[in-house]
Protein backbone atom coordinates (compact mmCIF):
# COMPACT_ATOMS: atom_id res chain seq x y z
CA UNK A 1 0.00 0.00 0.00
CA UNK A 2 1.35 3.57 -0.58
CA UNK A 3 0.21 6.79 -0.16
CA UNK A 4 -0.06 7.70 -3.99
CA UNK A 5 -2.55 4.81 -4.50
CA UNK A 6 -4.92 6.06 -2.13
CA UNK A 7 -5.93 9.65 -2.69
CA UNK A 8 -5.79 12.21 -5.64
CA UNK A 9 -3.37 14.99 -5.90
CA UNK A 10 -5.35 17.42 -4.01
CA UNK A 11 -6.12 14.68 -1.01
CA UNK A 12 -2.28 13.72 -1.15
CA UNK A 13 -0.87 17.69 -0.72
CA UNK A 14 -3.38 18.36 2.00
CA UNK A 15 -2.75 15.50 3.94
CA UNK A 16 0.92 16.49 3.68
CA UNK A 17 0.50 19.37 4.75
CA UNK A 18 -1.19 18.94 8.19
CA UNK A 19 1.45 16.02 8.53
CA UNK A 20 4.04 18.43 8.39
CA UNK A 21 2.08 20.95 10.60
CA UNK A 22 1.80 18.28 13.23
CA UNK A 23 5.45 16.59 13.08
CA UNK A 24 6.76 21.02 13.98
CA UNK A 25 4.04 20.80 16.75
CA UNK A 26 5.34 17.57 17.74
CA UNK A 27 8.96 18.97 18.02
CA UNK A 28 8.01 22.11 19.68
CA UNK A 29 6.41 20.42 22.56
CA UNK A 30 8.75 17.32 22.81
CA UNK A 31 11.27 19.57 24.51
CA UNK A 32 9.16 21.02 26.93
CA UNK A 33 7.65 17.28 27.82
CA UNK A 34 10.87 15.80 28.33
CA UNK A 35 12.23 19.31 30.80
CA UNK A 36 8.83 18.82 32.36
CA UNK A 37 7.85 17.29 36.10
CA UNK A 38 6.47 14.03 34.61
CA UNK A 39 8.22 11.05 35.90
CA UNK A 40 10.22 9.11 33.29
CA UNK A 41 7.51 6.19 33.45
CA UNK A 42 5.01 8.87 32.81
CA UNK A 43 7.02 10.51 29.46
CA UNK A 44 7.15 6.99 28.41
CA UNK A 45 3.88 6.11 28.73
CA UNK A 46 2.72 9.51 27.43
CA UNK A 47 4.75 8.61 24.05
CA UNK A 48 3.93 4.93 23.67
CA UNK A 49 0.46 5.61 23.63
CA UNK A 50 0.73 8.49 20.81
CA UNK A 51 2.96 6.10 19.11
CA UNK A 52 -0.13 3.47 19.25
CA UNK A 53 -2.29 5.59 18.03
CA UNK A 54 -0.70 6.71 15.39
CA UNK A 55 -0.09 2.60 14.58
CA UNK A 56 -3.85 2.07 14.81
CA UNK A 57 -4.45 5.05 12.63
CA UNK A 58 -2.01 3.66 9.80
CA UNK A 59 -3.39 -0.08 9.90
CA UNK A 60 -6.54 1.46 9.35
CA UNK A 61 -6.16 2.51 6.04
CA UNK A 62 -7.51 0.71 3.37
CA UNK A 63 -5.71 -1.92 1.51
CA UNK A 64 -5.29 -1.17 -2.72
CA UNK A 65 -3.68 -3.82 -4.07
CA UNK A 66 -4.62 -4.82 -8.02
CA UNK A 67 -6.47 -1.68 -7.90
CA UNK A 68 -6.30 0.63 -10.74
CA UNK A 69 -5.18 4.42 -10.40
CA UNK A 70 -8.26 6.82 -10.50
CA UNK A 71 -7.39 8.68 -13.99
CA UNK A 72 -8.98 12.13 -14.26
CA UNK A 73 -8.35 14.20 -17.83
CA UNK A 74 -7.55 18.22 -17.92
CA UNK A 75 -10.83 18.70 -19.32
CA UNK A 76 -12.70 17.06 -16.54
CA UNK A 77 -11.47 18.95 -13.36
CA UNK A 78 -8.18 21.26 -14.35
CA UNK A 79 -6.19 21.74 -11.39
CA UNK A 80 -5.77 25.44 -11.51
CA UNK A 81 -8.89 27.50 -11.66
CA UNK A 82 -9.05 30.04 -15.07
CA UNK A 83 -7.45 33.13 -14.07
CA UNK A 84 -10.12 36.02 -14.03
CA UNK A 85 -8.93 39.07 -15.79
CA UNK A 86 -11.11 41.85 -13.90
CA UNK A 87 -10.16 44.53 -17.52
CA UNK A 88 -11.55 42.22 -19.84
Amino acid sequence: MSTPELYGTEARTLGHAVSVACSKLGAFAAPFAVVSSLSPMALGLLLGVVNCVAALAASRLPETAGTALARRSAAEAPLLPEPHDPLC
